[in-house]
C-alpha cells in the first residue's frame, strides 16, 4: 500500500498557510467547507437580533438536512495549534506536520493532496478525484 502524499504545489501552499498562521507551532489540518450561501438569511436574522442562536439552530439543521446533497464541499487546509493534539494524531509528510490520525491516514494511503487553480483536492493513485467526505463514507 502506498502512503498519503502531497504534491509540491500543495506543500508550497500549506507552508504559506502555516507561516501566516497565528500559532507558534502550527500543524496542518484537512477539512471540507460547504458553500454557506444558502444560510445567509439565517445569519442576517441573527445579526439583526430578530432571532437567537437557539431559535435558529433547528431551522439551520433542518435546512442542512434538506440541502446537504446539493452542497459543493471544498477541501481546505488550515492551521491548528500543535498543543491541541496528541502525538498519535500527528503525521509528518514532506516536513509538514498534519493532524492525521492513523485510521484516517490509512484511508488516504492511495491519495495525493494537490493544489491547482487555488483549490486543494485529493487525487487517487489510479486516477480520479474524490472528496474527503466520499472517502470517509466509503470506509
Amino acid at each position: 500500500m502506498s502512503a498519503f502524499s502531497i504534491s509540491e504545489t500543495a506543500a508550497i501552499r500549506i507552508r504559506k498557510v502555516l507561516k501566516d498562521s497565528v500559532y507558534q507551532d502550527p500543524v496542518a489540518r484537512l477539512y471540507e467547507r460547504a458553500d454557506g450561501g444558502r444560510f445567509q438569511d439565517l445569519s442576517a436574522q441573527l445579526f439583526r437580533g430578530e432571532k437567537t442562536i437557539g431559535q435558529l439552530e433547528s431551522s439551520a439543521v433542518q435546512r442542512f438536512n434538506d440541502l446537504k446533497e446539493h452542497f459543493e464541499f471544498v477541501l481546505m487546509v488550515g492551521a491548528s495549534d500543535r498543543c491541541d493534539y496528541t502525538q498519535d494524531d500527528l503525521l509528518d509528510i514532506d516536513q509538514i506536520t498534519f493532524v492525521l490520525p492513523a485510521p484516517v491516514a490509512n484511508l488516504l494511503a492511495a491519495y495525493q493532496l494537490n493544489f491547482e487553480d487555488n483549490r486543494f483536492f485529493l487525487r487517487h493513485s489510479a486516477g480520479g478525484v474524490r472528496s474527503l467526505q466520499a472517502i470517509l463514507k466509503a470506509s
